[in-house]
């Protein structure tokens, strides 16, 4: 059996995977497993001894994240009030994506990207994360240095909240580390004041 061709995508991952199986079984391997792809659509231009599955599966991939210090925020409200009137401010289209500026450019890029996101540290807890969607890197003239540009998507998503010591610029922060998003409704072991907000925000 040749080894299967895997390509990492966002949380999941497509695989080509022949595997020689009876040709009773075909049929209902389609319909259980392949449902909506191309292979259900277009059966006869399959061998029905080999069972193509080319479609996305979940596995335990391991998704790798940044971590950064949200400087000068309060909590998630002035946080998004932060980044609201920041994207006012550089005149940015309403599809685009938040920007954070940081120094330095991230070598991993390619792994951040896999469904990786930008999880804030707010007031020495993190309390929340931004999905990854981009890095540009450019050049300040006026400071002579090369600056880094993340591109993350707008929706602020709350986080059980977690301590984390002070650290400067940003860190790669592996998932199997990072906190556990928050489900509607759920307050975890947050401090009941902390749920108070973020259900007054509607983001419990």
């Amino acid at each position: 059996m040749p080894d299967p061709s895997i390509k990492a995508t966002t949380r999941a991952v497509h695989v080509d995977l022949f595997i020689g199986i009876p040709r009773e079984r075909v049929r209902g391997l389609y319909r259980r497993n392949c449902a909506g792809t191309v292979e259900s659509l277009y059966p006869r231009r399959n061998n029905p001894v080999l069972w193509r599955r080319s479609h996305a599966i979940t596995l335990g991939v391991m998704v790798l994240n940044l971590i950064k210090l949200a400087v000068g925020v309060d909590d998630l409200a002035h946080m998004k009030k932060l980044q609201a009137a920041r994207r006012k401010q550089r005149r940015q289209g309403p599809r685009s994506p938040h920007w954070v500026y940081t120094r330095h450019m991230p070598k991993r890029v390619d792994e951040l990207l896999r469904g990786g996101s930008l999880y804030w540290v707010v007031r020495g807890v993190i309390r929340c994360r931004q999905e990854l969607v981009g890095f540009e890197e450019d050049f300040d003239k006026e400071e002579a240095h090369k600056y880094c540009r993340i591109q993350v998507k707008r929706t602020i998503i709350p986080t059980a909240p977690r301590a984390c010591r002070a650290f400067q610029g940003w860190r790669y922060y592996n998932g199997d580390d990072a906190p556990p998003d928050l489900s509607k409704g759920d307050t975890g072991d947050m401090p009941k004041e902390m749920a108070d907000e973020l259900k007054r925000l509607g983001l419990l």
